[in-house]
């Protein structure tokens, strides 16, 4: 889930291949992170929540929340999960 805008912008990381242009003086260096969100249950039996926490750490910026819960907490414990999404976007 992404949030609004880092308060950072970071020099842009090219592999080896060509560099990509984006036509805009300055935004060929430069590019904008947006925070991300990652939710997940800690007792999901789809995805374990071992994968939240890799992917919050190869993310950068990124903010892991785990609750308690399966798979469909987002939809049957919306009232718990909504305060902390409003809380990342606001």
């Amino acid at each position: 889930m992404s949030g609004p805008a880092c308060s950072r912008a970071r020099p842009e990381r090219r592999g080896s291949g060509a560099p990509r242009r984006s036509g805009t003086p300055g935004v060929d260096r430069l590019r904008v992170w947006l925070c991300e969100l990652v939710l997940a249950g800690d007792d999901d039996p789809m995805i374990p929540s071992v994968n939240a926490r890799v992917m919050a750490r190869l993310i950068p910026d990124a903010q892991l929340h785990l609750y308690r819960g399966g798979h469909l907490a987002l939809v049957t414990e919306a009232h718990e999960l909504a305060p902390v999404v409003h809380a990342f976007v606001d």
